[in-house]
């Protein structure tokens, strides 16, 4: 072997050393550990999310937990998550019970948590609607009533004025999908495999119903404003640009699914792709 590529491998490994240690040594460790024995268990990071199957759940699996495990070095910390209603779980983060939210939509972010520069994931939002409605533009809602689930404020993505179109808030998937296939909603904004998800559970027939691809939308990851919420923070946004370099990030995404449990490799090269400009510029 060169005396080149030992010192090569040689800096690799002392990279990788600094990088656990850093995790440890500023985020992880209070500054008053070494004044107790018990001090000596595994640090925590407590993680709010929702129970979405596929993305997160409580024994720690999912897509969005396998990303926190890669970049927080599972065998240095324990990751305890804990699954409740949206609205609490961020709630729970602003109020330092836990430490990160899981996930936050670009459009319904809170001024009381500190986000991630850089997501954990992307998504296409689509028009739901009836085929015999034809879709051109965003002047094709002109009269019609628009539903999206309560919380998301895509109403800043559409360009025509609000008092052009009527909007109704729904609780859940469930009730848009249902009250378009009722006529009651001309369109329901949302993302195609929750809506196909929830046609399937519930043996709704869509096969007179199309998705018109609608804008693209970004998950960002929420912290706790304090001390700890902002290295954790910082420590993402390194880890997360790690593992797309390293080509693990590719490899979490192909053994859960960017769809709960299925492979959608247009999908993923979206993500990629998107990840490869993001870190380009």
């Amino acid at each position: 072997m060169s005396i080149l590529l030992k010192k090569i491998n040689f800096f690799r490994h002392l990279h990788y050393a600094f990088y656990i240690f850093s995790i440890i040594w500023i985020l992880l460790i209070p500054p008053y550990s070494c004044a107790s024995p018990e001090n000596n268990q595994r640090p925590s990071i407590n993680i709010a999310t929702v129970n979405w199957p596929g993305y997160t759940s409580e024994d720690g699996s999912g897509l969005y937990l396998a990303v926190l495990k890669a970049i927080f070095e599972e065998k240095m910390a324990t990751l305890n998550v804990s699954l409740m209603p949206y609205l609490r779980a961020r709630h729970s983060v602003e109020t330092y019970q836990n430490d990160i939210f899981l996930v936050e939509s670009e459009f319904s972010k809170s001024f009381k948590l500190i986000y991630s520069h850089i997501p954990i994931d992307i998504g296409n939002v689509d028009f739901f609607h009836s085929q015999d409605i034809f879709f051109t533009d965003a002047t094709s809602f002109s009269g019609k009533t628009l539903g999206w689930v309560k919380g998301y404020e895509f109403q800043r993505k559409i360009t025509l004025p609000e008092s052009h179109y009527n909007t109704f808030l729904v609780k859940d998937v469930l009730q848009g999908l249902i009250m378009t296939t009722q006529g009651r909603l001309d369109y329901f904004i949302d993302y195609d495999e929750g809506i196909r998800q929830a046609a399937q559970e519930h043996n709704i027939d869509i096969n007179n119903f199309k998705f018109t691809r609608g804008f693209q939308e970004v998950y960002l990851v929420g912290f706790s404003t304090d001390t700890k919420g902002r290295k954790l923070r910082v420590i993402y946004n390194t880890g997360i640009k790690k593992l797309f370099t390293t080509g693990q990030l590719e490899n979490i995404l192909f053994e859960h699914g960017v769809i709960p449990h299925i492979i959608d490799e247009q999908q993923v090269t979206a993500i990629l792709s998107y990840y490869n400009k993001l870190f380009s510029q």
